[in-house]
């Protein structure tokens, strides 16, 4: 669809503007205007097309969800109305049947037809005065293709300078993300937005990342290698999460879904301050097998790893081995040292944001402000992988739809 620009935007009062057009922004702009079509509502996005980071999420096939979730079946009705048919995997991720995220992109945005756009733009203040928000929006044209009311497309030259635009709004709604995977637009002023409007803020750190260790794995032969194991979070002697799956050692150290689901298990003031030194994951190569078990197996098989593991990790490990039993008890029990967490670009979600005490979670409206909503990553919720985060964002967007919908 075109993204329609309204040429005479400052002379709006738009009755909700939604700034993130990305899935919690989606889901409300589409719950709104479904039972609202005659609703002034504007989606301003800092990327010339919404949905980015949807169409990345999932390596490309969008985890919409999990059947874990609680209020999954709410929101899988409205995807129904959507247009997008859904399915599971054996471990309760849920997905588009097509498995091709841009699939869910464009039926989020085939019914916001009646809705104007302001792409490529970021809101840079916002202040409220008698019942309005009144917002300045920087707008870098260069390259956007635009559709006025009742005006052919047209590409805006590459060489047209950025333009602030002023815009009024009954409500605001601040759907624009945190911090993480900046390249697809979210760069966490959403935070600054929120503080200008006397809102607190916990400060971001990322989560869902790869884990950087002391130990260099390129210099160990191991960085490429992948191997399923339980992997094991502690703090000195404290277990403080598990689980199993694929590990990737890379030239950084760790990666995977089971290590990015370790990074929400440390404590938040350690991230914020880089305190690592305590914390170690610890990576079990047999954990449906105790370590009796397989001494008893290295001495039938003389020691032999090759029907266990890698060849690249079976020859650190060999390295790091006296006999079979210290072998068996390596084996169940490689640690390496966390030295920090991956950057941005490399995260998933934010953890931090608008603090939960100053939103009502029912509506995600404000606390103190009328009319002001957080939907999405901007508030502070993180989630495993799986589909709990996206769920998250379909939800309080919805939730929010909800409450603007019955205050129209």
């Amino acid at each position: 669809m075109d993204f329609k620009f309204n040429p005479d935007i400052e002379k709006e009062l738009y009755d909700v503007c939604i700034v993130g057009a990305g899935a919690s922004g989606l889901m409300a702009a589409n719950v709104i205007l479904r039972e609202k079509p005659d609703c002034k509502l504007l989606l301003v996005d800092a990327k010339d097309r919404p949905g980015r980071k949807i169409a990345a999420s999932g390596n490309g096939k969008c985890n919409l969800s999990n059947i874990k979730s609680e209020g999954w079946s709410i929101v899988s009705a409205f995807f129904g109305y959507l247009g997008v048919l859904t399915k599971n995997d054996e471990e309760g991720r849920i997905y588009p049947y097509s498995e091709y995220a841009p699939d869910v992109v464009e039926a989020l945005t085939n019914k916001l037809e009646s809705a104007d756009w302001l792409l490529s733009s970021r809101l840079t203040s916002v202040k409220y005065a008698k019942g309005v928000f009144l917002a300045a929006v920087r707008r870098d044209a260069s390259g956007v293709k635009l559709k006025g009311k009742g005006a052919k497309s047209k590409q805006v030259s590459k060489n047209q300078k950025p333009k602030t635009f002023s815009i009024k709004a009954k409500r605001l709604v601040l759907a624009c993300g945190g911090t993480a995977a900046p390249q697809l637009g979210t760069c966490g002023d959403g935070f600054a937005l929120a503080k200008q409007l006397a809102h607190a803020v916990r400060e971001p750190v990322p989560a869902l990342c790869g884990i950087k260790t002391e130990q260099n794995m390129k210099k160990l032969g191991l960085s490429g290698v992948r191997q399923k194991a339980l992997v094991s979070l502690t703090r000195r002697s404290d277990l403080l999460a598990q689980e199993v799956g694929e590990v990737q050692f890379t030239d950084y150290g760790l990666s995977g879904i089971c290590v990015f689901n370790m990074t929400r298990f440390i404590a938040y003031e350690d991230v914020l301050k880089g305190r690592f030194s305590d914390y170690s994951i610890k990576l079990d190569f047999l954990p449906e097998f105790d370590e009796k078990q397989v001494e008893g197996f290295l001495e039938r098989s003389q020691g032999s790893l090759c029907s266990i593991l890698k060849p690249q990790l079976a020859n650190y490990i060999n390295t790091i081995s006296e006999d079979y039993r210290s072998l068996a008890n390596v084996i169940k029990c490689v640690s390496f040292d966390i030295a920090g967490l991956c950057d941005w670009d490399k995260a998933q979600v934010t953890r931090g944001g608008v603090i939960q005490s100053e939103f009502n979670p029912n509506t995600m409206e404000s606390k103190k402000l009328k009319g002001l909503y957080f939907t999405g990553e901007i508030v502070d919720f993180d989630g495993t992988c799986g589909g709990f985060n996206l769920q998250h964002a379909w939800e309080t967007g919805m939730k929010c739809g909800q409450d603007i919908v019955a205050k129209l």
